[in-house]
């Protein structure tokens, strides 16, 4: 059920930052993220539950959500995914804060939706699934050079592994 709680959280945050009283500066990018990690966790849920609730932001607070297909939100998903990458102001994939959302984090889970689109809506998207991927490529590069007397991977896991800039991890 976290899902959903984290589903509502995002929608909670939507509403807020929409009717704040101050200005906010990074409102927009914020907004972004939010949408976009909503979009991790329909997907997550389609993935593990199928046919589920949905409520955005602009639901009725108290009121029940419509039961959406697997199709149905495939739909909305990819839309939603391909309207954040090409026109939301979030970092560019590979140029983020770390631990922030960027565009490269929509284009994944777009990926993963493309991966399974099979089993949501009965046509295969693999296809879709390398494009996107290969758009990604370009702006992630592997970690491969070693460190002293640790291999390249090795070096991903030891306690200043924050002086590696080119993982994906």
């Amino acid at each position: 059920y976290r899902i959903f709680y984290q589903i509502s959280a995002c929608n909670e945050f939507l509403r807020k930052v929409d009717n704040a009283a101050i200005a906010l500066p990074e409102a927009e990018i914020w907004k972004a993220e939010a949408r976009t990690l909503r979009a991790f966790c329909l997907l997550e849920a389609i993935d593990n539950f199928g046919n589920v609730p949905y409520a955005d932001e602009t639901a009725p607070i108290g009121t029940t959500p419509v039961q959406m297909t697997r199709a149905e939100l495939f739909t909305y998903l990819e839309g939603e995914l391909k309207d954040i990458i090409d026109n939301s102001p979030l970092y560019a994939a590979g140029k983020s804060v770390y631990g922030r959302v960027n565009k490269g984090v929509a284009a994944m889970i777009l990926a993963k939706l493309y991966l399974n689109a099979e089993v949501y809506i009965g046509t295969k998207k693999y296809d879709e699934c390398v494009a996107v991927l290969n758009t990604l490529d370009s702006a992630y590069k592997l970690h491969t050079t070693p460190n002293g007397k640790f291999s390249a991977f090795q070096d991903l896991f030891l306690a200043d592994n924050h002086r590696c800039t080119d993982e994906i991890i």
